[in-house]
Formats: structure tokens, C-alpha cells, sequence
């Protein structure tokens, strides 16, 4: 079981939770959050439409399509193990059917190859539609470090 911590509510996500996001955008940043701490970076780029672009803190590009974020989802650990990835703040706000924004603040903890542990605070925007079979997935991901 994974634990995700949010300011405004306590989620906890059985890791055998369905891809489909029958559940609603809320079930789309529950599987991202999990998917960064299981890995398996092809099951986690299904996450997002086939044309979605990610900027990330941890690089200085943009990731475009499957395959890109798929790399990016690879390479994300950069320590000895999977991070522990807890959301500590989410607001989920609708923009209009079908389309929603996800904004937050999450933490990243890694063990180092040293044995020590380093923790990261980042904030966190995605964007949310709805394809035409009914399955949310995010198109758009942005984070950028807290400042310290």
C-alpha cells in the first residue's frame, strides 16, 4: 500500500489500482503519485495522451509523447532506489467538461548512494482531459523546485 499525504485529505492507493481512471481526475494523480514510486516508466507514460509534454524539474527540456516520457520515467530516481513520492497539497479545479487542472505541492525523498537521504519539495501543475472512451490522462505536467 502507498501512502499519499495531502494538506486537505488523507488518500491511501491500493497499488493494483486500475489504469482506466474510471475514477475521475483525482484517480489520475493518485496513479501518477504511485507510478513514480513503483516505476515501470511505459505502464507510467500510459498515464498521459500519446502527444503530452512534461517539464520537469528534474531536467532542463521538455519531454514530448510516449516515448520520450517514458525515458524521463526511466531515469527519474537518480539515487540508489525508487524515491518515496507523497503529494502533501492538491486542488483539483474543473475547467470545463471533460478538462481539469491538478496543481500541488509534492516531496520527493531518495535514498543517496551513500546511504544518506535527500529531500526535495517541488510544485506541480497537470492538466487533465477526457479522450473519447471516457479515460483521463494527463496532457500537460509542469514542476518546479520549492524555493529554499
Amino acid at each position: 500500500m502507498i501512502r499519499l499525504a495531502t494538506a486537505t485529505l488523507a488518500i491511501t492507493v491500493l497499488a493494483s489500482m486500475s489504469p482506466a481512471f474510471a475514477g475521475g481526475p483525482r484517480s489520475v494523480v493518485q496513479d501518477w503519485a504511485a507510478a513514480h514510486e513503483e516505476g515501470g516508466a511505459a505502464r507510467t507514460a500510459n498515464l498521459y495522451t500519446p502527444a503530452a509534454r512534461v517539464w520537469s524539474v528534474a531536467a532542463p527540456r521538455e519531454w514530448v509523447g510516449h516515448a520520450e516520457i517514458s525515458h524521463y520515467l526511466a531515469v527519474f530516481p537518480l539515487g540508489a532506489s525508487r524515491p518515496e513520492f507523497r503529494v502533501d497539497a492538491l486542488v483539483l479545479s474543473p475547467v470545463r467538461d471533460g478538462v481539469a487542472v491538478a496543481t500541488g505541492n509534492c516531496t520527493v525523498v531518495r535514498e543517496q548512494w551513500d546511504g544518506s537521504t535527500a529531500q526535495e519539495g517541488c510544485r506541480f501543475s497537470l492538466t487533465l482531459v477526457q479522450d473519447e472512451a471516457g479515460m483521463w490522462r494527463i496532457a500537460e505536467q509542469h514542476s518546479s523546485a520549492v524555493p529554499r
